[in-house]
Formats: C-alpha cells, sequence, structure tokens
C-alpha cells in the first residue's frame, strides 16, 4: 500500500462497510481528513494493517463518523522544537529508534510503541530486525 495511496479510500471504504455490518453500527460515516491522514501513512503491515486498524476503529468507535482519533497512526512529522515529543516511524528513524525504547517508557513496550504509532508485536519485530536488545539494569 505504500506505493498504491489510491488504493486506500476504496479499500477503507471497503472495510467500514464489512465492519459495520458485522458489528451493528450501519450508518458509520468516514471523516473526509482520515483518508488524506492514511494516504500520508506508510503502511508497514499492509493491506492487513489497515483491516486490522479499520476493524478496531469501528469496534471502539462511539458516534457515528469514523476519525483519526480511531485510527492508531501519528503525524510522523518532528516537532519544530526538536524536543522528540512527535516521533516519526522505525524506518524514519533506523536503528536509532531507541529514543521511544521501553527504557525511555519504563520498560514498557506497548507504550514505547504507541509513541511510534505501532503496534506491541510491531515494534518487537522491529527491535529484532535493528537487533536491539534492551537490557533492564537492576
Amino acid at each position: 500500500m505504500r506505493e498504491r495511496k489510491e488504493d486506500v479510500e476504496p479499500l477503507l471504504n471497503h472495510f467500514v462497510s464489512e465492519f459495520s455490518v458485522r458489528m451493528n453500527k450501519p450508518h458509520l460515516k468516514i471523516d473526509k481528513n482520515l483518508v488524506g491522514i492514511l494516504k500520508k501513512y506508510q503502511f508497514p503491515g499492509n493491506v492487513r494493517e489497515l483491516k486490522n486498524m479499520t476493524e478496531r476503529a469501528v469496534i471502539l468507535s462511539k458516534g457515528e463518523l469514523l476519525t483519526a482519533t480511531g485510527f492508531p497512526v501519528k503525524n510522523k512529522q518532528r516537532s519544530s522544537a526538536g524536543n522528540g515529543s512527535e516521533l516519526g516511524t522505525i524506518q524514519e528513524q533506523g536503528s536509532a529508534f531507541t529514543p521511544a525504547g521501553p527504557e525511555n517508557h519504563g520498560y514498557n513496550q506497548k507504550a514505547a510503541a504507541e509513541a511510534l504509532g505501532i503496534t506491541r508485536d510491531s515494534f518487537i519485530r522491529r527491535m529484532k530486525k535493528h537487533n536491539i536488545k534492551i537490557k533492564k539494569e537492576d
């Protein structure tokens, strides 16, 4: 999906239709800004990631409008102050993504993954990919 951003909107529409029927939420609408945000997302998990994110957003939706807040994607821009409060993807950071590492989040991998806008499982896979081992000091 990284190379086929034009597929994001029709796939999103399809998944929202599918899951809204399953979850008995037939009047769900998609926020116009959501499509643009998802088109900017790199989708390391490809179509399956979009499907899972959409299912989660439909399940957790409270109203009739799906917005970006229901999708676990973050703004990938770094803050202009450079304080690292808004982190990019691991691919953007390369192996230097350790500022979002578990040691900076009380060794909580889920919190570190959320800081990067990815799942805990993705975080663990990427730590292995970049051969990063974290040793908690006693």
